[in-house]
């Protein structure tokens, strides 16, 4: 009986150190020296650690972004006080000029934007600075009388995301 309980446990010791070497023997096997795993395994734990990170940072600013939008949007004859004068969609073809108005919402810290005005294709794109949480900002584009037709701008963050589109019509007989 003895003999029996002596060789179970040896046989115990045997499997549990077995399981234990497995992983280097693993590693030996895919050609890779015994002095390399730990330094192969801390490299590999590293990586994930510096992936977590960068997952981490590009979802803070995927949020930032996601919080950042276009609160309104409009086209007028001009901007006084920060206030968008003469709102309108459609413009005669001897306006001069035609402004757009946003109001940016949910920045954090400074950003910016553009507005890409596009007739036909696109025939500007205006860099604008966005520095508080609920931030005015317009830009405009000198209309041709040639140019009567469908303009459109979008409003792009920094990241090439459309946060907000919207088009108006010159026309030659609009009052």
């Amino acid at each position: 009986m003895r003999c029996r309980a002596f060789t179970t446990a040896v046989s115990i010791v045997l499997v549990l150190l077995v399981g234990c070497l497995q992983p280097v023997w693993a590693q030996k096997d895919a050609g890779m020296p015994e002095a390399n795993a730990s330094q192969s395994l801390d490299q590999s734990l590293e990586g994930q650690v510096e992936s977590q990170a960068s997952q981490t940072a590009n979802a803070t600013l995927q949020q930032e972004i996601a919080r950042m939008t276009v609160a309104e949007m409009n086209f007028c004859y001009d901007v006084q006080n920060r206030q968008p004068v003469g709102i309108n969609d459609t413009f005669p073809d001897t306006v001069g000029s035609v402004y757009c108005f946003t109001r940016i919402t949910g920045a954090e810290g400074e950003a910016s934007v553009q507005h890409i005005w596009y007739y036909e294709q696109e025939v500007a794109r205006v860099d604008l600075r966005v520095a508080s949480p609920d931030w005015r900002t317009w830009s405009s584009k000198r209309i041709l009388e040639s140019q009567d037709g469908w303009w459109t701008v979008d409003v792009v963050d920094g990241q090439g995301n459309v946060l907000a589109s919207k088009d108006f019509f010159i026309s030659q007989t609009a009052q």
